[in-house]
């Protein structure tokens, strides 16, 4: 299966459905990845620094609190966001799995996507953005190395029954539950728990 290492929080949004689009710069071909495929959804092990985080201190909030719907603490923005990602997400972990309903210029799409949408992705026209369907969270993330790109994910032995159907479409979702799971929601996804760890981390441009 293909894999795409994304940064978080980015990675986290795509596993609660809060964030439906993934932007880029490019597309890959079609021998590398087409609509109906499977992609799994890397979380990398980097961090970002507070410099390199391109939201607001209000912005930032509001991605706490699509991570989190519990979150009630006082929180300074951005700050507060880094030390989340450090804390309470899963890094160096494959954590989802989607399958790829299409590829759009983002020009294409700017107006019709949702405001929540468009703040969590780069829609400048020229770029690429790739529609994903969450279809699979896995009990616990799945340790791997990241790479740059797409890259070949060899899902664990124990996994190939459940992805496998999935490949054939003989289901459209299935989700292990785990009760000590990190909570997510959106506005979309109001009741999500997904079973996302920070944990477990052993690591070895678009959004």
């Amino acid at each position: 299966m293909k894999a795409l290492t994304t940064y978080q929080p980015y990675s986290s949004l795509l596993a609660c459905k809060a964030k439906l689009y993934e932007t880029r710069s490019w597309r890959p071909s079609e021998k590398q990845l087409k609509p109906g495929d499977l992609l799994a959804n890397h979380a990398a092990a980097w961090v970002p620094t507070i410099v390199g985080m391109p939201w607001s201190n209000e912005e930032a909030e509001e991605i706490l609190r699509l991570l989190d719907s519990d979150w009630q603490r006082p929180s300074w923005g951005v700050q507060e966001l880094q030390k989340y990602i450090q804390r309470s997400l899963p890094r160096g972990q494959v954590i989802s799995v989607h399958r790829v309903l299409g590829f759009y210029r983002t020009e294409d799409l700017a107006d019709l996507v949702s405001d929540q949408e468009c703040h969590l992705g780069d829609w400048r026209k020229g770029r690429w953005a790739w529609h994903l369907e969450r279809v699979w969270v896995p009990f616990a993330g799945i340790v791997a190395r990241g790479r740059q790109g797409l890259w070949d994910w060899t899902e664990p032995g124990t996994l190939g029954a459940e992805l496998e159907a999935l490949k054939e479409g003989r289901n459209t979702v299935v989700i292990e539950l785990n009760p000590d799971c990190v909570k997510l929601a959106s506005a979309r996804c109001a009741s999500a728990r997904l079973p996302l760890f920070a944990d477990s981390v052993n690591f070895g441009e678009d959004t």
